[in-house]
């Protein structure tokens, strides 16, 4: 079986550059275990200047060049620049990640095709801050639902998508769950009391500040805990300032790091000696930071929205909060500090859950069977 697979992929595959990257990466490191799986991955960048094609192990690479203010066209030049390439793999089955520019170039290349939501664009694009962005990811909004309805087939990350989306889709929905890494699975326990690591970016969708506030009283009954933030910090920069003015106003800076973007490697350190995880968001579909965070056998603290609890079993494998309840943050942090066999015990339970939905071999095999349904309703 010949399958491309158009979305993000990093010139570097040690340093992912965010959820979906990192989805497709693993979905791809899974489908080239598969024997009879020939797998090509098209990506575009902005630091490529034309076609850079690479193989990497059994998966050839295709980078092609991406193009300014793409949104404003719908990415045509892309989408154009990727369906061209696309004639020359010819593929059985396309798998567009993503309802953007990569679900599109799929749906325009004419073979039977199937695209991933990752995202939900309407509601995301109330949440970023300048009007410029609003306005990007208005028309990524307007543009995913032109694709869901164009789509016959669907992978949804979550059921949390399917419910936002229901309006548009028209195809059928095969829901896969986002993969982790195989190395968070082998992680032992080697954490550290009181150290609690928030994998995300300083911005107002992850709702750090928020959670920065909850610490400052977790810390009073805690003096030596501290908070590990792992996440970029120039999208925002007016927002990662209000963090550091807030954690300098209150003497947190022995219980707060700020830590930037972190390279995979570097990331799996601070998983294995972190006691638990916390995920603050506003607004999440099914973030990998979770499903890593599971894998590692790590509780996860988080709010009860969107995707979150199709992830976080609570009193199960965390805890979940209301989103603006400090005290109620507080105290499921507090509760998971203070209590290591209550810890230990979700940790196991988190694994073990893991084991059978976010190990890549599992969703490999599930998209696999995808794609092998999609060739059949075809006709090849």
């Amino acid at each position: 079986m010949r399958v491309a697979m158009l979305g993000p992929y990093p010139l570097d595959p040690a340093r992912i550059g965010g959820g979906v990257e990192a989805v497709v990466v693993r979905v791809a490191e899974g489908l080239s275990r598969l024997r009879d799986v020939e797998l090509h991955l098209v990506t575009c960048q902005r630091a490529v200047e034309r076609e850079y094609p690479r193989q990497e192990g059994r998966v050839s690479l295709h980078y092609l060049p991406r193009g300014s203010m793409g949104h404003i066209t719908f990415h045509l030049r892309d989408r154009r620049r990727m369906v061209r390439l696309l004639h020359r793999i010819s593929p059985d089955v396309v798998h567009g990640q993503g309802t953007g520019m990569y679900a599109g170039a799929a749906l325009d290349s004419g073979y039977p095709a199937v695209i991933g939501i990752h995202d939900i664009m309407f509601r995301e694009s109330a949440l970023v801050g300048t009007p410029w962005r609003r306005f990007q990811r208005s028309m990524a909004s307007a543009y995913e639902k032109q694709c869901l309805k164009r789509a016959r087939d669907i992978i949804p990350c979550s059921p949390y998508a399917v419910q936002e989306l229901s309006q548009w889709i028209k195809g059928t929905v095969h829901h896969i769950d986002n993969p982790a890494d195989d190395r968070f699975f082998s992680l032992g326990d080697e954490a550290e009391p009181g150290r609690v690591l928030l994998p995300a970016r300083i911005i107002p969708r992850k709702n750090v500040l928020w959670l920065v506030q909850a610490w400052a009283e977790v810390v009073k009954s805690f003096p030596g805990a501290r908070l590990r933030v792992a996440g970029e910090v120039h999208t925002h920069p007016g927002y990662v300032e209000r963090v550091r003015r807030f954690v300098e106003e209150h003497d947190l800076q022995e219980n707060v790091d700020l830590l930037g973007s972190l390279d995979q490697q570097q990331l799996l350190e601070e998983y294995a000696r972190c006691s638990l995880v916390v995920l603050p968001s506003v607004q999440e579909t099914s973030p990998v930071v979770v499903v890593e965070a599971l894998a590692a056998g790590r509780p996860v603290v988080a709010t009860r929205v969107c995707g979150l609890p199709f992830l976080v079993s609570d009193e199960d494998t965390g805890l979940l909060v209301k989103l603006g309840d400090t005290e109620a943050m507080t105290r499921a942090l507090i509760r998971l500090l203070a209590d290591d066999e209550l810890r230990q015990r979700m940790g196991r339970r988190a694994r073990e859950d893991a084991e059978g939905r976010f190990k890549i071999d599992v969703v490999a095999r599930q998209t696999y069977e995808v794609y092998r349904q999609v060739i059949e309703k075809a006709g090849l």
